[in-house]
């Protein structure tokens, strides 16, 4: 009979138990966002512009080649120093390819950094694969509400191409996108999205990596993509379906965004789509306001 009152005393503990402790994972990656929100400013403050998504030579960005890997300059690296990374920095020489032999840059951002990592999220422990080893992160630059010019990869505002100008966002490839630019108002422009960022290795297998995004090789995320927590496609095509890069988290119910002007919000899964999608471009024209 006690032993029977202990279990369902148990059973009833249990979920309140696991709902405490995913409630202070959730807070731990609003946190993590609240520190790359206060690195990014501060990077502001020294080069007077929001740090590039990426960094890539101009034969890459206008199709030229198709070397992911002449540079290991990326808005994670670049904001090292304002994330009491000081020393990381300076042992990556940005002169040199992402894997240099006679460099530390790729032992470096093969690294595992916690404010990098939501800890709800079930894999903090794995590698990008597929060749360009660094390690996955759960957090990516929003380039835009559109698909840039010369598409995800290339993103060629960064070489003067103004289609799609107005929906371009905080960062994208070369970008140097400054407080002023942000015409939209920093309240009403996203910054970062949390994202699960690998594809796994079904549609169905949530949880082994075949591929992914991180501290060498990110492409960022863009409000044109699937709706928030929309996993569920497998392949890639346009502002569509590659499942790093949309944003989505293991929190229920939606993803953690931080805003240009510093502020975390808990986006709702099921946010109005236009309201969602204005937030990614700095000059949409349109202020909108998240629930």
């Amino acid at each position: 009979m006690v032993i029977a009152i202990i279990a369902i005393l148990v059973a009833l503990l249990l979920p309140a138990v696991q709902q405490a402790r995913e409630a202070a994972r959730r807070t731990q990656c609003k946190s993590n966002l609240k520190q790359l929100g206060i690195a990014l400013h501060n990077y502001h403050e020294v080069h007077s512009t929001f740090p590039p998504l990426k960094v890539h030579n101009v034969a890459f960005v206008n199709g030229s080649n198709s070397d992911w890997g002449t540079s290991a300059g990326s808005w994670p690296t670049l904001l090292f120093p304002f994330a009491d990374q000081t020393t990381a920095y300076e042992e990556i020489d940005f002169d040199q390819r992402w894997d240099a032999a006679g460099t530390k840059n790729k032992a470096v951002i093969q690294r595992k950094y916690n404010y990098m990592i939501c800890p709800s999220h079930p894999l903090s422990d794995k590698s990008t694969g597929n060749g360009f080893d660094s390690h996955i992160i759960h957090y990516f630059g929003v380039y835009g509400s559109a698909d840039p010019p010369g598409g995800r990869a290339r993103q060629q505002w960064a070489i003067g191409n103004n289609s799609n100008f107005s929906r371009r966002g905080m960062m994208y490839h070369d970008s140097s996108v400054r407080e002023a630019d942000i015409l939209d108002g920093t309240s009403n422009t996203l910054a970062l999205m949390e994202v699960r960022g690998y594809q796994p290795a079904s549609p169905t297998d949530i949880v082994n990596p075949v591929d992914g995004r991180g501290m060498r090789w990110e492409i960022g995320t863009a409000t044109c993509l699937q709706p928030i927590n929309g996993v569920h496609g497998f392949g890639c095509g346009g502002c569509g379906s590659c499942r790093w890069e949309n944003a989505a988290s293991f929190h229920t119910g939606g993803a953690h965004g931080l805003l240009a002007d510093g502020a975390v919000k808990f986006v709702s899964e099921n946010v109005d789509s236009n309201t969602y999608l204005h937030y990614g471009g700095i000059s949409e024209g349109e202020l909108v306001q998240f629930d």
